[in-house]
């Protein structure tokens, strides 16, 4: 579970909708913390290639579509690899670090 602005979000059913879409390979979806403090979702996505311009709106405005507003990733960073244990569970700690 994940703290944005003091509710928890499930990162998993946000996941389970943008990897419905056609472009994306696969997705994580952590709360990262902004400049001033705040913390918003960010979605990290592994994409099918070549990326499609738009990528990055399409993905939040299909979010925005059909999920409670907080719920929808702020941005989206397109990744070439998830970090992930031998048996496939996302290490979602070092997604939200950035250290993988």
């Amino acid at each position: 579970m994940e703290m944005v602005g003091g509710i928890t979000v499930s990162p998993l059913e946000v996941e389970a909708l943008l990897r419905t879409h056609p472009a994306v390979r696969d997705v994580a979806v952590v709360a990262v913390t902004d400049e001033r403090g705040a913390s918003k979702l960010r979605a990290f996505v592994i994409p099918v290639p070549p990326i499609a311009v738009g990528l990055e709106a399409e993905l939040i405005r299909m979010a925005r579509d059909k999920l409670a507003a907080f719920k929808v990733p702020r941005s989206v960073s397109f990744v070439p690899t998830l970090p992930r244990t031998a048996t496939g569970k996302l290490r979602r700690h070092l997604v939200r670090q950035g250290a993988w």
